[in-house]
């Protein structure tokens, strides 16, 4: 009984996760990214590109391991084309990304032309969604206008009636297009780099906070605020900066101008000073 209980302890307290990994050939393959990449990303996008994988293969009736393996290639040969985007080069370009189609092609599998209805469609959205909008305000301008009509509207009757019934169509037709595309379009994990254990040097970020210039009240709140943004995400790579503006005003510049920006400035410089 007691190796039993030791046992099941030992089962909830396994990171079951990193044991996958750490035994998964697929994983191993798809970690010789060229452009070192997939190993810096968090385990859900690591995870979707294994599914790809998955459903690759069982497309094409073949192997896992052969599926990575010419994804990895096709990043490789990108890689030593020296074609200048990195983009390329990361295997996840031919898993999830427009890259996908030259993958099948080299693993010998044609989609249907419901896939390729599809894939045109998610390649083109917004001529898809502008079209969606305008032909569905034209059926509601045209189902009033014809109404309007056979109740024995005249030409500027009709006319009046299309141009009222413009606004309304075509909001009721934008929301809509809204409602079918939350509807049938899945949502998608994005791909993401796994940060939690810091944010690298080579992805320095510096987070921007917009803001006019009007008051000195307004100047003390929005040092308030970086000082408050700075102090939740603490990190050598993530910088946190005042991006400024002034109100508009009956000329370009105003006599309180400079005082508004030296009062900024200082405050600035004595954040740096208080926390570097």
């Amino acid at each position: 009984v007691a190796n039993c209980i030791r046992s099941l302890r030992t089962l909830a307290t396994q990171d079951w996760e990193a044991f996958f990994e750490d035994v998964s050939r697929v994983e191993g393959m798809l970690r010789g990214d060229p452009a070192n990449i997939y190993t810096g990303m968090d385990f859900d996008t690591r995870d979707r590109y294994r599914q790809v994988v998955e459903e690759l293969a069982r497309m094409t009736d073949g192997d896992e391991e052969e599926v990575a393996r010419e994804a990895v290639r096709l990043a490789e040969e990108a890689q030593q084309n020296d074609q200048g985007s990195s983009r390329i080069t990361h295997v996840g370009f031919y898993l999830v990304h427009r890259g996908r189609a030259q993958l099948e092609d080299r693993l010998g599998h044609r989609p249907s032309w419901g896939v390729r209805v599809h894939r045109w469609l998610f390649d083109h959205p917004t001529p898809v969604y502008l079209s969606g909008v305008t032909l569905l305000t034209l059926v509601a301008l045209l189902s009033l206008v014809g109404y309007a009509q056979a109740a024995g509207g005249t030409l500027v009757q009709l006319i009046g009636v299309a141009l009222l019934s413009l606004l309304p169509a075509s909001a009721a037709a934008v929301n809509l297009v809204n409602l079918l595309i939350t509807r049938i379009v899945s949502p998608h994990v994005l791909p993401k780099l796994d940060f939690r254990e810091g944010i690298p040097a080579e992805y320095r970020t510096m987070v921007v906070i917009p803001a006019l210039l009007s008051h000195e009240g307004d100047i003390q709140f929005l040092l308030q605020q970086l000082e408050l943004h700075y102090l939740g995400n603490v990190d050598p790579h993530l910088y946190f900066a005042l991006l400024t503006d002034f109100a508009d005003a009956p000329q370009e510049h105003m006599p309180e101008d400079d005082a508004l920006v030296e009062q900024a400035k200082r405050g600035v410089q004595d954040l740096n000073r208080k926390y570097n």
